[in-house]
């Protein structure tokens, strides 16, 4: 009889056990809800169907892709980003083509900061009926595929905010490890981040509703741009692409950030050398409260990042900041990372659904703090400006 009372206790604590809630270290975010749920949703993260395209073959990704026949067009955002800094050469750009809608609209960005100077491309939303359903090329900006992780980069038009011609011939090279969210996203911290969430039929109808995919490499851009009569200038710059298929309503998502790294030198976490990180941090409003997702890459591979600095504390008053400390963890990691950033001076904001959402990009310098790493990139924070009045400096 004593065994069988200690057998139901033992149950009865596992029970309770698993249902206490879990947290997670050093207050990172997400914190993730019980520990039954958190590992319910983890279950459900790795079993999940999807239309997402293995890590072995990305040639697919060097053209459009459409949305499957379980997608609708409307919202659906097709999207190639190009972006690259250099601290010393106080040179930065970037450029994106988005394709939406299934190309009945594109969004066109081409930003450029020479010396603390900013030009951007004057006309950047184009319609087109019937949709362009194939190009890379709209309002004078051009991605050339070239084959093994290359690109070639053009623009040629009027630019403000002085109205000069940019003529701009660019080559991105792919250098570092490549990262698919589908493929290399860590299942535990994505299932905390929805364990955080109330659970209902219409929460995970929502849920298989927004299925997209993001694949980003670290590499570097060199060439030439010419402003007006002016000498051609010749850069080198560190940075990163980025793509991205997939629904994104943009007045959907409430606010994010987005760091992109360069480092100096190798960052050695659990014996493993890195020297390319991005990390975005999400608020999608009803689906996701905290969604952390990025990567490590370098000699020794890519490991994505799980969690990071709880976002509410940094810009949540709508003010994006100049200088701020952000901390984030590998993924079966249990060493912190802390990043110091300090933006530069001039920004760029580019306002999109109707001028319903901002994003609001500043090159910017890193530091590892303990470490005696730096390195530089960007930082890109985006807002909802029905809950985030814009006040930035713009």
């Amino acid at each position: 009889m004593s065994f069988l009372l200690i057998g139901a206790a033992l149950v009865i604590l596992l029970v309770v056990f698993m249902f206490l809630p879990e947290g997670n270290p050093g207050g990172l975010r997400p914190a993730g809800g019980s520990r039954l749920k958190n590992r319910t949703a983890a279950f459900m993260i790795r079993r999940g169907t999807s239309d997402h395209r293995t890590i072995e073959d990305f040639t697919f990704l060097d053209k459009r892709i459409h949305p499957s026949g379980s997608q609708s067009p409307e919202h659906y955002n097709d999207s190639f980003v190009f972006q690259g800094f250099d601290a010393q050469q106080e040179i930065g750009y970037l450029t994106r083509l988005g394709f939406r809608d299934d190309g009945a609209l594109t969004e066109v960005w081409f930003w450029l900061d020479i010396k603390g100077k900013i030009y951007f491309n004057r006309e950047q939303i184009y319609t087109d009926s019937p949709a362009d359903r194939e190009g890379l090329s709209k309002g004078g900006v051009s991605f050339t595929p070239l084959g093994e992780d290359r690109f070639r980069i053009s623009w040629t038009g009027l630019c403000e905010p002085d109205g000069n011609t940019i003529a701009l011939d660019f080559l991105f090279s792919g250098e570092s490890p490549a990262y698919l969210m589908s493929s290399h996203r860590d299942p535990r911290g994505f299932g905390m981040a929805m364990a955080e969430m109330k659970w209902s039929r219409e929460y995970f109808e929502t849920l298989r509703s927004e299925g997209a995919d993001r694949f980003e490499q670290g590499g570097i851009t060199t060439g030439s741009v010419r402003i007006g009569e002016d000498d051609p200038v010749e850069v080198s710059l560190k940075g990163f692409r980025d793509r991205s298929w997939g629904k994104r309503n943009w007045l959907y998502i409430k606010r994010y950030i987005w760091n992109l790294i360069n480092l100096d030198e190798p960052l050695k976490i659990d014996g493993k050398s890195y020297t390319s990180i991005i990390y975005t941090t999400v608020n999608y409003s009803s689906t996701f409260s905290h969604l952390v997702s990025g990567w490590a890459g370098g000699p020794d591979g890519i490991k994505p990042i799980s969690y990071a600095s709880d976002m509410t504390r940094i810009g949540e008053d709508g003010t994006v900041p100049r200088n701020y400390e952000t901390v984030f963890r590998l993924m079966g990691s249990k060493e912190t990372v802390t990043l110091a950033v300090k933006a530069r001076q001039g920004s760029h904001s580019w306002f999109v659904a109707e001028d319903g959402f901002e994003v609001n990009e500043t090159f910017a310098v890193f530091e590892v703090k303990g470490k005696g790493i730096s390195g530089s990139g960007m930082q890109e924070f985006g807002y909802r400006l029905d809950s985030y009045p814009r006040r930035t400096d713009q």
